[in-house]
């Protein structure tokens, strides 16, 4: 029996929704490469400047705008609120991980979603399909 979130391609396809609606409109200027940080630091949301706050709003404005998109997609495959609450919140936090302080302030002020966000989701999507 397959489950909604057995390796299907509807939360890739929920992620590039809330970025083309997010986006649309948006001038997407490129931003300068930073270097990368020690393996331990990248980990770490404080090491990035996100701040506690910051990164729980994060969590909440992201479960937010998937639930939505979830309950919004008429092609949704059976499956509960409850589910698609549970597996929003496990991406999130996938995602708040490696949340650096520029995504966070165009995800939340600006109300943007980079690319490198859409990529993150995309992995957070295939590490909690296998935790299910």
């Amino acid at each position: 029996m397959a489950t909604m979130f057995s390796r299907d391609p509807l939360p890739r396809s929920l992620l590039l929704a809330i970025a083309l609606s997010l986006s649309a409109g948006c001038d997407e200027t490129p931003r300068p490469k930073t270097p990368s940080a020690p393996s331990s630091q990248a980990e770490s949301p404080s090491a990035q400047g996100v701040s506690p706050q910051d990164q729980q709003r994060f969590e909440q404005r992201y479960v937010e705008l998937c639930v939505k998109g979830q309950r919004d997609n008429p092609d949704r495959p059976a499956g509960s609120d409850q589910e698609v609450t549970t597996l929003c919140q496990c991406m999130a936090k996938e995602i708040a991980k490696r949340l650096s302080k520029t995504e966070a302030v165009r995800f939340l002020d600006k109300k943007e979603i980079p690319i490198d966000l859409v990529m993150m989701g995309n992995a957070a999507s295939d590490v909690c399909s296998l935790k299910r």
